[in-house]
């Protein structure tokens, strides 16, 4: 078994310039971000890089862990960013999921479908305080009029 922290998983080079693109964004008060790109480009990965610069640079300013949460429509999907997250953040955060079975809410990166945040029982279980950071993950994130047809390109949002 390959430890992680020997495997040092490095962006690629769409994914630094995103990583630059939010930390100029979040060093300007911006709040929000979206990545636009086609399915299989490596956006999940890309927020997670991102996540672990803004992580880092937040924990120093606030000196307490900074808890984040990751929403998808499917929960096949969510147990997938959970692996690719864990890739590159180690063993530092726990990770949880919030879907089906799973009711893992104190975790300090939280993957949860979408159906699920709509729950009344589940969205009671936080204030809007508890997540410093929160991920969507969803083609629907992409701005459009409703006359227009969904696009195949999938959307990213750290907000």
């Amino acid at each position: 078994v390959i430890s992680i922290e020997k495997y040092k998983l490095e962006p690629n080079s769409m994914q630094v310039k995103f990583i630059e693109n939010v930390m100029e964004l979040y060093e300007n008060g911006e709040n929000r971000a979206l990545l636009i790109s086609s399915t299989g480009t490596g956006k999940t990965y890309a927020s997670a890089f991102a996540l672990r610069e803004i992580l880092r640079k937040r924990e120093k300013e606030t000196g307490r862990n900074v808890r984040a949460l990751f929403v998808v429509h499917r929960e096949q999907i969510a147990k997938q960013a959970v692996k690719s997250y864990k890739n590159v953040f180690g063993e530092k955060y726990s990770f949880g999921l919030l879907s089906g079975n799973s009711k893992d809410y104190n975790s300090d990166l939280l993957f949860s479908t979408m159906q699920m945040m709509a729950r009344e029982d589940i969205m009671t279980k936080f204030n809007e305080n508890d997540f410093d950071i929160i991920i969507i993950d969803d083609e629907r994130v992409i701005i459009r009029t409703k006359l227009e047809k969904p696009s195949k390109i999938k959307g990213l949002a750290l907000i």
